[in-house]
């Protein structure tokens, strides 16, 4: 019994197709496996080149860039006080200058509080009634918390930084209620009350309320003196000239003694008279003049040197093309000939 010509080729054909059919598996199967692993790098690649730290130099700049930002919120112009509602000018910033009434919730220049009131005659009265909305001064302690009670009711910010101060110190008997306290700050500092900023601070230093926590105390007694208080304001500068920072000093003085503050005032004219602390201010100055002149330099170099390689890689480029089209000319036929100027470079 033997093997006919035409079963031996079907044999082969069959062999063959299995190996054809393995190969290609195996194939396909290295070529996904390469797939996977070059996807795998690709997504490695990228993640490390996300989530790689910057560069120093560029950390450096972004951590200057916050700072000169943060500068420029702390130390500029407070807004300005509000007008006296009876003669209409500016209410002084400090707290000696004025009075807040419990009973309407206006706050009275004391020029006007204090002011002789006469009668139609011409006599002067004995009258201590409120120069806004006429109503008498109350008599019992009693009377002024429920009058300073129904203001916080109202909303007023000023009435819950004056309840919290209550609170804070235990007037009028109330009882000395930190976190009570704490609460009636915060609800006057989100209304734009800049001494309920301070004291929240305060309680963030000294862990009244709250636990201690440095980074929250500076935070909130910048807001303070951001938003005007002058006393802030006299305390971080005092905090600057106690760390040698006597530039920074001298601006937080410079702001507090515009608002008429006495102590910064004095501050000022002690920095001035007093040579070595004003030749750490003038070198100060000096030093921050020279650093921004030597940033720019080094900004101008970099764009020189950019604009440099780019020219650089132009031209180049521009030779390149030039001697690829001299080293080869059409015919008329279309064929492309070597120029025979330019074989000896080939």
């Amino acid at each position: 019994m033997g093997i006919s010509i035409s079963n031996l080729f079907s044999y082969y054909d069959v062999v063959l197709s299995l190996v054809v059919g393995g190969l290609f598996i195996l194939l396909f199967s290295i070529g996904l496996f390469t797939l996977k692993s070059g996807s795998n790098i690709i997504n490695k690649e990228h993640d490390e080149e996300l989530f790689k730290q910057p560069p120093l130099r560029e950390k450096k700049q972004c951590e200057r860039h916050i700072a000169e930002i943060h500068d420029e919120e702390l130390f500029k112009q407070p807004p300005p006080e509000e007008d006296c509602p009876i003669c209409f000018i500016q209410i002084p910033s400090l707290g000696t200058g004025r009075t807040y009434m419990t009973c309407c919730g206006k706050g009275i220049c004391n020029g006007c509080l204090f002011a002789p009131v006469y009668d139609d005659q011409g006599n002067k009265v004995n009258n201590h009634r409120c120069p806004f909305c006429r109503t008498p001064p109350p008599k019992t302690d009693e009377e002024i918390i429920n009058r300073l009670t129904k203001r916080v009711e109202a909303g007023d910010a000023e009435a819950m930084y004056s309840l919290g101060n209550w609170y804070h110190t235990g007037m009028y008997d109330f009882p000395q209620d930190h976190t009570k306290a704490l609460e009636l700050f915060h609800r006057a500092a989100k209304l734009g009350h800049a001494n309920a900023y301070f004291y929240i601070g305060w309680a963030y230093q000294f862990s009244k309320g709250v636990e201690r926590d440095e980074k929250k105390a500076q935070h909130y007694v910048e807001l303070a003196a951001i938003g005007g208080s002058e006393e802030t304001r006299y305390y971080l500068g005092v905090g600057e000239k106690m760390k040698g920072n006597m530039d920074r000093a001298l601006k937080h003085f410079m702001i507090a003694a515009k608002t008429g503050h006495r102590e910064s005032v004095e501050e000022i004219r002690e920095l001035y008279s007093n040579r070595q602390q004003l030749k750490k201010i003038t070198q100060t100055h000096y030093n921050c003049i020279k650093s921004t002149w030597m940033e720019l330099r080094v900004n101008r170099g970099i764009k020189l040197l950019q604009f440099m390689e780019a020219s650089c890689i132009v031209t180049i480029s521009a030779i390149i093309a030039y001697s690829f089209s001299h080293r080869v000319r059409f015919s008329i036929g279309g064929e492309p000939q070597l120029c025979k100027m330019h074989t000896r470079f080939v």
